[in-house]
């Protein structure tokens, strides 16, 4: 990583990525650099990626991106939040529509045990017209418990960038023994997206309940398999040819 013109701002080497370290003493361990669109910060008990992939490059360059960032999340890290501007689709982190870059990255994310922190449909990017939802934050289990009030702060008045600021916590359960109580009344007369948003909440908090007793060594899902990623990797070769 690069520090930049000593103002405690940390770079990949295209600067496209930055982290501005506002606190000293906040406990960073260690860096990374990927060799493209990526650096990772390495805090007491989890590590933070960030992350920008273009979406002007070919198909098979955000796969090997996507590669690069994720196989360091498998491999090196235990718990890890990654966010950035993937420009990516996908019905998990709230989109209409889904396309392959979306797929392949929710592929990823099930082999490392995550799921999405977006909350509600705010507009990440707003340039004129077009404001899309391109910005996605997602979490391994474990680490999903801790991190509160996850929002897009769309009230900032003049912020000189088509980019919203994202704003959450990351902080230890004040009570991690007590449950919180997850129930929804799925009626067939209800809206479907409504009932969809139930469904979605209900798998979050049971993912998150279940990963909390389980050992703090990652548990892959009950159905990977070294077939299933050696096809992975054969299908990712194939598209590169």
């Amino acid at each position: 990583m690069v520090r930049k013109q000593n103002n405690n701002w940390l770079s990949d080497r295209n600067s496209d990525v930055a982290i501005k370290i506002r606190n000293r003493h906040m406990g960073i361990k260690d860096h990374t650099k990927g060799n493209k669109g990526w650096i990772r910060i390495e805090m007491t008990g989890y590590h933070i990626y960030c992350c920008y992939i273009s979406p002007n490059i070919e198909r098979n360059e955000f796969e090997a991106i996507t590669d690069e960032i994720m196989t360091e999340v498998k491999t090196r890290a235990r718990e890890a939040i990654i966010m950035g501007d993937i420009n990516a689709k996908s019905y998990q982190w709230g989109l209409a529509t889904a396309d392959v870059r979306g797929e392949y990255w929710t592929m990823w994310m099930a082999e490392i045990n995550s799921i999405v922190i977006n909350k509600g449909t705010t507009a990440t990017f707003i340039r004129g017209e077009s404001k899309p939802y391109i910005d996605v934050t997602c979490a391994t289990i474990k680490i999903t418990k801790d991190i509160k009030s996850w929002k897009v702060l769309d009230d900032e008045g003049e912020i000189l960038t088509y980019y919203q600021y994202i704003y959450f916590e990351i902080g230890k359960t004040t009570n991690p023994g007590k449950r919180e109580q997850v129930w929804a009344n799925v009626d067939s007369n209800k809206d479907p997206q409504e009932v969809n948003k139930r469904l979605v909440k209900i798998r979050s908090k049971c993912l998150v309940e279940k990963e909390g007793n389980r050992r703090k060594k990652r548990v892959v899902p009950y159905w990977w398999n070294t077939d299933i990623e050696n096809a992975r990797k054969e299908c990712t070769a194939a598209r590169r040819k």
